[in-house]
């Protein structure tokens, strides 16, 4: 008996069901509703640092729909069921970034009735820095938002996910010497000036090292290190001072200065070296104005000491006699 109300029951349900869904798609009623639920996901959320213009970089996207039981999609029940439209879309992105999706258009087929569902797509995106004005190391976002339609008494869902980029470091400077040769006198000291103007896509830090072909001769005097903003041109003074000529009477001296740099925003503090050094010629000669009084004085000392010891002499010979 209780076998057969069971039957009774599953029988008088069923029809219920079937009546209810026999009715045209856009009037049909739904005694309730179910679920669904969109999953992004990537083998890597983040988009590295890319150089501007020349490299493009992809991901591939990973799309999960899941819905539960009891869907019953729009259209004519069995026969005909509709599938879920999925859509993807970028929401948010840096304005110095081009992206764009492989697919942005999905459907989703719904299965039996008693039974949760999984269908699961994929499309790749791809991003390009498209100005070279992008500041260097600075972390920009982009946000891809999936969203599926209500499709009979499956609800409609959506979700996000974010990738980050970076655009890489744009090494570029112009620099030049106010002098290319410098003549100085034993003593005497000049001034000339290094441009380094700032072409690249970041603030830089810029070191400053000296080889000098002979030693001792001259000494050089400047800022080790300075920073120069982006489309910044910085003077840097270099005092040159003649110490001797290690007794010639003139002496050719070459310098090299090298320039080292790096983006201020680099976190792995890499420096880069200017493509030549910069070289300019000091001459240094003795000083024709300088006279060196101490052969004089050695002189008259030895005249002094020569009248002394003879007027002591001649005096000793007067006491004699």
């Amino acid at each position: 008996m209780l076998y057969r109300k069971k039957i009774l029951f599953i029988i008088i349900l069923s029809l219920i069901l079937f009546i209810v869904s026999s009715q045209p798609t856009h009037a049909r009623t739904y005694l309730f509703k179910t679920n669904s639920s969109l999953t992004l996901s990537s083998e890597n959320n983040t988009l590295g640092t890319i150089i501007p213009i020349s490299e493009t970089v992809t991901r591939k996207i990973s799309i999960k729909y899941e819905y539960g039981r009891f869907a019953r999609p729009s259209g004519i029940p069995i026969i005909v069921k509709s599938a879920t439209e999925i859509s993807l879309s970028i929401s948010s992105k840096p304005n110095w970034c081009e992206v764009n999706l492989d697919n942005l258009e999905f459907e989703a087929p719904i299965g039996r009735m008693l039974k949760n569902g999984t269908v699961e797509f994929s499309t790749n995106l791809n991003a390009k820095i498209s100005t070279n004005n992008a500041l260097a190391f600075s972390q920009g976002k982009i946000i891809i938002n999936a969203s599926s339609n209500e499709n009979g008494n499956i609800k409609p869902s959506s979700t996000t996910y974010e990738f980050t980029i970076s655009p890489a470091f744009i090494p570029q400077i112009n620099y030049n010497i106010s002098n290319e040769s410098l003549s100085l006198k034993t003593g005497e000291n000049k001034n000339l000036s290094i441009y380094v103007k700032n072409n690249g896509n970041s603030k830089i830090d810029v070191e400053i090292a000296k080889n000098i072909s002979e030693e001792g001769i001259i000494v050089l005097d400047f800022l080790n290190t300075t920073t120069i903003d982006i489309g910044e041109n910085v003077e840097i003074p270099v005092n040159i001072n003649a110490h001797s000529t290690k007794n010639e009477a003139s002496k050719n001296v070459n310098v090299e200065i090298v320039l080292s740099y790096r983006s201020s925003n680099d976190p792995n503090d890499n420096y880069l070296i200017a493509d030549s050094p910069i070289s300019f010629d000091v001459e240094v000669t003795d000083n024709d104005d300088f006279v060196d009084i101490t052969p004089h004085i050695i002189g008259i000392f030895i005249v002094f000491i020569v009248v002394f010891f003879l007027l002591t002499f001649i005096v000793w010979l007067r006491k004699r006699h």
